[in-house]
């Protein structure tokens, strides 16, 4: 018997459901392909899992990474891979492609000197500089290109439909990119499309595992409890989607537009739960974002995260559930 490695079978997986979804016949029309702007440091771990599902739900055909500068690995070879394989279609930035020199130089100085200090509010207010920069130059570089709608989430992060809206008697069934054609109206009318966050902790039950032949640490299919909608909760701000192809080149300004990656452009009007999150159920669609596990939450190296904020995380976000909507992608 064969074994493969954990890449080469999640990409076998993907091809052989792409090319069965183009032979079937009757299968609802997929909207424009979908790109994304993607910030990572030492996620090559989570990196599989989060292109395979995109990929196969959005549909996911264009990404830029751009590479913590602190990062120890590159996910250079993962990228390759997926573009040797599949129509993926990557590009893989450092700061040197959307930065000045001389914001560089002030940047180090400034994290240094917050470092020295532990001062994390200094550590995440540049962090946020360096966040509306990439989003900028990576929204403006799919406007040039002739793109169409382009996701600003993490790597824990993945799109998915809010269960509310389907209208299928089995959720786990409906693929997303089929709930976006039949629900086009919702899309077509907005520019900035709005998807109010969900967290989900660490509880696992073994009545709801992984019925698949995917590994058991894939977090969509192993993490199905999650926190409270609304206020009351740890989920956050909300997450957009934008459709560069509603935006002039004036729109996108660096200097004056780019303000966050909860509203990236000013002319994105918010809904109501954006200051109102009890009202966050109304979401199309959300963004499932996973706490996962103790040693997976630490794994990266980040002077923000410590112990107390993860075991309130953590509590809180695993009183609810199971919601499966994903768990059949």
């Amino acid at each position: 018997m064969k074994h493969f490695g954990f890449g080469a079978c999640l990409l076998a997986a993907v091809q052989s459901t792409f090319a069965l979804s183009n032979s079937e016949e009757n299968v609802p029309v997929r909207p424009r392909s979908f790109s994304a702007c993607l910030l990572v440091k030492d996620d090559n771990h989570l990196l599989d899992e989060w292109i395979a599902y995109h990929y196969h739900t959005l549909p996911l055909r264009h990404l830029v990474v751009a590479v913590d500068p602190d990062s120890i690995t590159t996910p250079e070879d993962l990228l390759k891979k997926w573009e040797k394989f599949t129509e993926l279609e990557t590009m893989l930035w450092t700061d040197r492609d959307y930065r000045s020199a001389e914001d560089l130089t002030e940047t180090v100085i400034k994290k240094h000197k917050a470092l020295a200090q532990n001062d994390t509010v200094l550590l995440l207010k540049e962090h946020r500089v360096r966040q509306r920069n990439f989003y900028g130059h990576c929204i403006n570089h799919f406007k040039k290109t002739g793109q169409a709608w382009v996701t600003l989430i993490d790597t824990d992060e993945f799109v998915a439909p809010n269960e509310s809206y389907i209208f299928s008697s089995k959720p786990q069934e409906q693929k997303l990119s089929h709930f976006i054609s039949e629900n086009h109206e919702y899309f077509d009318k907005t520019p900035c499309f709005p998807m109010a966050r969900t967290l989900f902790g660490p509880r696992v039950d073994a009545t709801e595992g992984n019925d698949y032949y995917f590994p058991a640490y894939f977090r969509t299919l192993e993490y199905f409890y999650h926190d409270a909608y609304g206020e009351k909760s740890e989920n956050g701000y909300l997450k957009v989607m934008v459709d560069v192809r509603k935006f002039t080149f004036k729109d996108l300004d660096l200097e004056n537009i780019i303000s966050g990656p909860h509203r990236p452009l000013e002319k994105c009007v918010m809904p109501d739960y954006y200051h109102s999150p009890g009202k966050d159920s109304h979401s199309v669609l959300r963004v499932h974002h996973y706490l996962g596990s103790k040693e997976e939450y630490f794994r990266r190296n980040d002077a923000r995260r410590d112990i107390a904020i993860y075991d309130r995380k953590a509590d809180s976000s695993s009183r609810f559930g199971p919601n499966i909507v994903l768990k059949s992608w």
